[in-house]
């Protein structure tokens, strides 16, 4: 039963190489250790489905698990499909970085996939009262804090374009009443310039 967990507790490993391989100037061998790294935490949260006692479920558990579908698909969100820098941040961008997104999701705080990701595994500690999810819960949140640590601490700074500035304008994990704020109005400008 400790496999699943070890698996994805590790699957940070991976990307964090993935990130170190973009430092160095690698891109290419960075994709697939980023892809490795999201595929083991898959097949251990899948493990860890298969493994579950689904015939202790009950009403609340419903609530909880699709509180968890609902994060499930807020870290896929903030992760693959939210980064998208503005056009003029393209442009102004040096071609050695890569251009800052700090609109959005990434305005409530600098690494929101943390936030998604741990209340995910939280929600599924709570739909099955399991301690094998609970473990699940604190070692991938514990794991992913410490891989986005390294991120802001050594590899955003040199990679990401103003990043310095970004990490005084935008609280690390918490967010702040402010930073909902600044989420909330970038959402709704990025409405008014999608309109015709």
């Amino acid at each position: 039963m400790m496999l699943p967990l070890l698996m994805g507790t590790l699957s940070f490993v991976p990307m964090a190489a993935c990130d170190y391989c973009c430092l160095r100037r690698r891109p290419g061998c960075g994709a697939p250790l980023f892809l490795f790294g999201c595929g083991l935490l898959i097949a251990s949260t899948l493990r860890l489905l298969w493994v579950s006692s689904w015939d202790r479920l009950d009403g609340s558990s419903a609530v909880s698990m699709g509180l968890a579908l609902v994060s499930l698909l807020l870290l896929v969100y903030s992760v693959f499909f939210a980064v998208k820098p503005r056009q003029e941040d393209r442009q102004s961008c040096p071609p050695e970085k890569q251009p800052l997104s700090c609109r959005g999701m990434y305005a409530l705080c600098r690494h929101p996939g943390v936030l998604w990701l741990g209340a995910f595994y939280g929600f599924m500690a709570l739909a099955f009262m399991s301690p094998l999810w609970l473990l699940a819960f604190l070692l991938f949140t514990a794991g992913d804090v410490l891989y986005v640590y390294c991120q802001d601490r050594w590899i955003f700074p040199y990679t990401i374009d103003r990043y310095r500035e970004y990490q005084k304008a935008t609280p690390f994990l918490i967010p702040t009443f402010s930073s909902a704020k600044e989420m909330i109005a970038s959402f709704r400008q990025s409405e008014r310039n999608d309109r015709p």
